[in-house]
This record gives C-alpha cells, structure tokens and sequence, in this order.
C-alpha cells in the first residue's frame, strides 16, 4: 500500500512499547527515508545500531539512507561497516559497488564488489547485469558478455539484459550475435518509449556487416518513434553514405549536430566539399 506515514506511526507504538527492540528502529527509519526525512531516517538508524551493533543490515540501510541524501563517503563507510560486521552480507557489497561505480567511476572496486555479492548469491541477476555494465567501462568486453549471459539465464525474458548483451557483441565486434540479441529484445520489449534505443543499434551492427538496405528500415523505425535522437540520424548518415545517398546523408549528419550530436562533426568535416 505503501502508506508509509502509517508504518512509522506503528513503528512508533511498536518502539512505545519495547524501546530496545532495533528492527522496529531500523523499519521506521527506513520508512522515513521513503518520505525523504534523511534526517529522521537516520538518527532512527543510528539507534538500531547502537541497540544492535552485531546486525550488519542497520548499518546497510543506514548506507542507503545516506545515499540519498547525498553523503556518498558516509554511504560507503556505512557499507563497509556492514561488510566487517557480516563479511558475507550480499547486500552491502551489491550497494557498495553499485555506488563506487555510479558516483565514484571507480569501476575496478565496483567489479570487486559484485563478484563478492554474486559469490554470497549466486541468482543475483542485478549483480551480474552491473557487473557487466562496469566490465565494459574497463574494456573486457568478453567478460561482459559472460555476465550478461549469466543474468539473461536467470531472467530469460528480460529485454534490457538482451540489448545490453547486444551491446556488448557489439563492441566486442560481434555485430553478427548482437543483431539476434536486438531483434528479440525488440520482440519482447513493453516500454515502446525506449525501442528507438533498441532500433538504432540494431541498425548499427547491420550496417556494420553491409546489410545497409536492412539498416536502413530499421533506423527508419528508430526515426519514427524519436524523432530528436541525434544518434539515429548520425546512423542513417553513415548508412545513406554507403548507399551514395550523399545528398541525404550530408542532410541527416547536419541535422544530428542540430540535435547535439557532436560526434557527427567529425564525419562532416572530413567530407566539406561534399556537404557544401
């Protein structure tokens, strides 16, 4: 129901009645931090530690709560407490790497922290997916694709974990297995907001292996459904060039760097006379 304002009031009889009791602490502070009272959340926290030092969750949650509000070193000193307190606690490794990866770009310690959280639960689908994600930032790309693989065993139907394998081959230059990674990701992806995403890179990686005539239908798509993706009409660009589109693909890189596509300059710049 998600009527956090009427938990912390029943936390608060809970705690009315036994005063030592750290979960009730612990619950209530977690249910103000839904309510955005970091403050609050985290004094409630505090107290289940101080009540409960030998439960690596208060002082996970505490982390989380941190978080939140913006204290990422307090968040990371808080999750490194849990994992001395409990050092087979999944969740604060998972918490700590996701944090060390997302705000400190430190991908190495974030890949660490995984692979621990994945060794104390090995169906952790998440773990994998982020793992992969922080994999590509060091340019394993192989390895990448490994953890994509293991999410996609533990979620077969999860179209996300299927493009962002695509991705992976794709960078890996296995453009081949990335456009069967697209296409049923495609196939099985709800949120149509995002399947202009899914349509650009499938057309990429066709493009890349001179299927230009098929690329061009599917970046086509990707068009029709956002029409202010700068990168689609970089796309379409470089397939309209091979197919001697010249005139269109001078017109649509123009229109990528209209969108903020930076990275259509270069191409127009190597071929001024040509898109004069």
């Amino acid at each position: 129901v998600k009527d956090y304002q009427g938990a912390i009031e029943d936390y608060t009889k809970a705690i009315e009645l036994n005063p030592k009791k750290s979960k009730a602490f612990n619950n209530r502070g977690l249910a103000k931090n839904y309510l955005g009272d970091y403050e609050g959340a985290i004094a409630d926290l505090t107290k289940a530690i101080e009540l409960n030092p030998s439960d690596a969750m208060h002082y996970s949650n505490r982390g989380i709560v941190k978080r939140a509000s913006g204290n990422y070193e307090g968040a990371i000193e808080d999750y490194t407490k849990a994992i001395k307190t409990n050092p087979k606690y999944h969740d604060a490794y998972y918490n700590r790497g996701a944090l060390r990866g997302e705000h400190f770009e430190d991908y190495r310690g974030a890949i660490a922290d995984f692979t621990k959280a994945i060794e104390f639960k090995p169906n952790l689908s998440i773990a994998y997916d982020l793992r992969a994600q922080y994999k590509i930032q060091v340019k394993d790309y192989y390895g990448a694709i490994e953890d994509y693989t293991k999410a996609i065993e533990r979620d077969p139907l999860n179209p996300k974990l299927l493009h962002n394998r695509g991705s992976a081959k794709q960078d890996y230059n296995d453009h081949e297995n990335a456009i069967r990674d697209f296409n049923r990701a495609i196939d099985l992806e709800k949120d149509s907001s995002i399947l202009y995403h899914y349509y650009n890179n499938l057309a990429w990686s066709k493009y890349k292996i001179g299927k230009y005539k098929d690329a061009l239908l599917d970046i086509n798509q990707s068009i029709i459904l956002n029409n202010e993706y700068s990168n689609a009409f970089d796309t379409r660009g470089h397939i309209k060039y091979e197919l001697k589109d010249f005139e269109g693909a001078c017109a649509d890189m123009k229109k990528s760097i209209s969108l903020g596509g930076d990275f259509s300059k270069e191409w127009l710049n190597q071929r001024g006379e040509l898109c004069k």
